[in-house]
């Protein structure tokens, strides 16, 4: 069985400090989609009338925490320090995770 070779320039330490920090991210992660959410529930989306606008609430606030978090990524990155990157590696997956985990949420649940 042929295994595939590592990505490039991600070594053991990257791959170490991104899985033992995952369980970590993902909740600071949540943290900022729980603050996401209540910013927009007190801006743009008032929760005058319940089930109006929930879905366009939950994917609003997903995609900016996304964002958000991609943006500390791609500044994580940059740096040469490999727990750094695995921290950015982290923070990337956790993301996307959580943008997925959101959108079926809002598709499923949410009216």
């Amino acid at each position: 069985m042929q295994s595939h070779p590592p990505m490039r320039g991600l070594d053991a330490r990257v791959w170490r400090t991104a899985t033992l920090s995952a369980p970590f991210v993902v909740q600071g992660i949540l943290g900022l989609l729980l603050i996401t959410l209540w910013a927009l529930e007190k801006g743009p989306f008032p929760t005058a009338e319940p089930y109006r606008g929930e879905r366009t609430w939950m994917l609003t606030a997903v995609v900016i925490t996304t964002l958000v978090s991609l943006v500390f990524s791609a500044a994580l990155w940059r740096s040469p320090s490999p727990r750094r990157r695995g921290l950015s590696l982290s923070i990337a997956g956790c993301s996307v995770v959580v943008l997925i985990g959101g959108i079926i949420f809002a598709g499923l649940i949410l009216r």
